[in-house]
């Protein structure tokens, strides 16, 4: 179970998404306010996403 559930978040952590993500917030390119979460960026209430 173990075994299966870190494999499950790697692929999470690698996926095109959530590099996407990664190169948005190290660009500048989000809302003020923004932060991580679980299944990625979190937009704060009232922000356009970009």
């Amino acid at each position: 179970m173990l075994r299966d559930s870190h494999a499950g978040t790697q692929h999470r952590a690698t996926s095109q998404a959530a590099i996407q993500q990664c190169g948005r917030m190290l660009a500048g390119t989000v809302p003020e306010g923004t932060r991580w979460g679980i299944a990625g960026l979190i937009v704060p209430e009232g922000e356009a996403r970009r």
